[in-house]
């Protein structure tokens, strides 16, 4: 979903189990808000345009039935997807109990180290906070079990939280920076 709102492009994907936001600022006027549904492929097709064009800047045009990139000299048009994008609004919390903030290379090289375990229950890994460390778990009865912990900030009461490794290394893999912030 492409959403523009004021002078911030919005841009969330879902596969259902897993759902990713990033909001950008724009330049430029917007009289209106407006929304779309872009294609997957499209956005791979553009994503290889704007990898091969260095730091040109996208321009976006929209009308209600196509979306159009522009990218130095290249344009990429889409046709839109029709129907209505999951109300992401009512999935993704407005404030937090607890904020955990932690090494992104420690809290991978752990959670790749728990995976190996994880792999014969689903991929589950259980994340514990105590003491200052995040416990990172995972148990199989065929494999055995695992346990290491990594250096946190903590901002709230501790907590245990179950995940599916794989979709936490996803995200650890599309985030830049040496920090993440889990709330």
């Amino acid at each position: 979903l492409f959403k523009i709102t004021d002078n911030a492009l919005e841009v969330v994907a879902t596969d259902t189990y897993r759902l990713a936001l990033h909001s950008l600022p724009l330049e430029g006027e917007f009289a209106d808000s407006r929304s779309a549904i872009v294609s997957r492929r499209a956005l791979s097709e553009l994503m290889r345009i704007i990898e091969a064009s260095s730091s040109e800047p996208v321009e976006v045009r929209m009308s209600d039935s196509q979306i159009e990139f522009k990218v130095g000299h290249v344009t990429l048009s889409s046709r839109l997807i029709e129907g209505q994008f999951v109300n992401y609004g009512k999935v993704v919390p407005a404030s937090f109990e607890r904020k955990v903030t932690c090494n992104i290379k420690e809290l991978s090289s752990a959670l790749h180290r728990a995976l190996i375990v994880a792999r014969e229950d689903a991929n589950r890994v259980v994340l514990k906070t105590e003491d200052g460390s995040l416990k990172i778990t995972a148990s199989s009865q065929d494999v055995g079990n695992v346990e290491e912990a990594i250096p946190m900030q903590l901002e709230g009461e501790d907590a245990e939280i179950a995940f599916n490794a794989r979709f936490v290394l996803d995200m650890l893999d599309a985030v830049g920076g040496t920090e993440i912030a889990m709330e």
